[in-house]
């Protein structure tokens, strides 16, 4: 009996969020066939399992399970056939094309020196010309001096050199390049103009701001480039890495400013087109990370949903989004901005109403009619009362995974994160509205400046909650406990529940719908 009730639930749920499971088990074939672990036939059985209770099983539930199991053969052949990475970690003499994504400057105690990364494509050994690696990802390091020419990175190269495995990462590769690079015929790359467009907002940020933490910081948020270390330990320090990153939080920011913007001026069509227009220009100026993908994809996905007029659907969007980067790039599975993105958006989307509920039990929700009938004053306490509610349950939300997942990843978890990520982000959000101004209005340098000297004053506020709070302050949660396998069980365990219970929670608010005329 229980177990009906339970497929006719996973019924529900996959049938309002069917791309959710597409793009689950393709994740989960993926990690099959890239980083094996037993403890992966966990959510992949809790997946799959009411197949093999065929007469208690909705057909359509039956049917959508098969396909589901069909697409994760398919990925993890797709990924066996689309990628091969060395089979040791010793160094490697050979050739291949070298295909490039991003062009970055760094500075170390040995100078200064430009970074190309991207991915090795069929390097064969020198000797047997026998393929070592196949769609790697990979890193070239060149030496940047003054008079010293570089290869422009828009194009693909053919390449000569030594392939060894990276030391940070056993699932991406560094190659010492020994000859001339020579361009590949008809191939483009982007990289070299997005690095020239990052160095020209640079500049100009450089020239407007006389302070050089608050040009840093800018520059930062801007093009997704710190250089500056001190303001990367110090924001690590209260757990604000992510508003380094340049993530959905800076995409929703644009996005809001100029939705909010064309709306002076275009219908909501119109407006849709634009700002679709916006986004794209966006991410060919930040370059296909991770966290920007996923960001961009959603966005894009709701922007096509107006279009269409059709309702967005939040977990559905973030399935097509992991499908579309995993087809795109599977290694990305293994990149930790790309599963801090995915998983905590996920856990927002799933678990937020969740906890947004059993938070009203101490912040009761009040029903529109109630709150225009009451007080002034008692009204704006309801409304700083609701936000406190909502910003409990989206923390509740956010570190039900973020803090196990960072336990995983780097053994630490700073305490007052939890508080900083309470205002923090709202307060940049300023910042960088402030600067997409004085960008926008750079043709009226007064205006420009204004805005400038005024995002300048408050940027140097906004610094100060980092660089001038004591150490004292400074409490982690340390521990070598949290496992891979633990973080798998946990994430799997942690969506089934947030499945029953969302689902059991949804038959209440129909209950409560059913009488509210007593």
């Amino acid at each position: 009996m229980f177990l009906e009730k339970f497929f006719r639930i996973l019924d529900t749920f996959w049938n309002l969020h069917p791309t959710l499971l597409y793009a689950l088990v393709i994740l989960l074939g993926t990690f099959f066939a890239i980083a094996y672990n037993p403890v992966l036939f966990f959510p992949l059985l809790m997946l799959t399992a009411p197949i093999v209770f065929i007469k208690m099983v909705p057909f359509s539930l039956l049917k959508r399970l098969s396909f589901a199991l069909l697409l994760f053969i398919i990925s993890f052949v797709y990924v066996k056939n689309f990628l091969q990475i060395p089979e040791n970690d010793v160094s490697q003499r050979g050739s291949g094309i070298f295909s490039i994504q991003s062009i970055e400057e760094v500075e170390n105690t040995y100078g200064k020196k430009l970074v190309y990364r991207g991915h090795i494509k069929q390097f064969r050994s020198a000797e047997e010309k026998d393929l070592i690696a196949h769609n790697v990802p990979c890193v070239v390091f060149f030496p940047h001096k003054e008079n010293l020419s570089r290869y422009s990175a828009d194009c693909d190269y053919f390449v000569t050199g030594i392939l060894e495995k990276d030391a940070d990462s056993p699932y991406s590769c560094m190659l010492k390049i020994r000859g001339a690079w020579i361009p590949v015929p008809y191939t483009i790359s982007l990289a070299e103009y997005r690095y020239l467009g990052k160095k020209y907002i640079g500049e100009y940020i450089n020239g407007s701001f006389s302070k050089k933490k608050c040009s840093d910081f800018l520059k930062g948020i801007s093009t997704g480039v710190f250089d500056d270390k001190e303001m990367k330990f110090e924001f690590s320090r209260f757990g604000l890495q992510h508003i380094m990153a340049i993530s959905g939080f800076h995409f929703a920011i644009v996005a809001g400013f100029f939705n909010f913007f064309f709306g002076f001026f275009f219908n909501k069509k119109k407006k849709a087109l634009f700002l679709m227009g916006i986004m794209c220009a966006y991410l060919l100026f930040l370059g296909p990370g991770a966290s920007v993908m996923r960001a961009w994809m959603m966005i894009m996905i709701v922007m096509i949903g107006k279009l269409l007029e059709k309702n967005g659907n939040g977990p559905n969007s973030l399935g097509m989004a992991v499908i579309l980067l995993l087809i795109w790039d599977p290694y990305l599975i293994l990149h930790i901005g790309f599963q801090f993105s995915v998983l905590v958006t996920g856990s927002i989307l799933i678990t937020y109403p969740l906890f947004d509920h059993q938070v009203q039990t101490f912040f009761p929700r009040r029903d529109l009619h109630e709150v225009i009938q009451m007080h002034p004053l008692h009204r704006h306490g309801y409304c700083m009362v609701t936000y406190i509610r909502k910003a409990i349950a989206l923390t509740f939300a956010v570190n039900v995974v973020a803090l196990p997942l960072t336990l995983y990843h780097f053994n630490k978890f700073p305490v007052m994160g939890i508080l900083y990520n309470w205002f923090f982000p709202f307060m940049v959000s300023l910042s960088i509205i402030f600067l997409i101004l004085g960008i926008l209005f750079f043709l009226l340098p007064p205006l420009a400046g204004a805005i400038n000297l005024l995002n300048q004053a408050y940027t140097q506020f906004v610094l100060d909650f980092t660089y001038r709070l004591p150490t004292g302050f400074d409490y982690f949660i340390r521990t070598r406990f949290i496992t891979y396998e633990m973080m798998v069980i946990w994430l799997t365990l942690l969506f089934v529940s947030a499945v029953l219970l969302g689902h059991i929670l949804s038959g209440k608010e129909e209950e409560t719908k059913k009488f509210s005329f007593i």
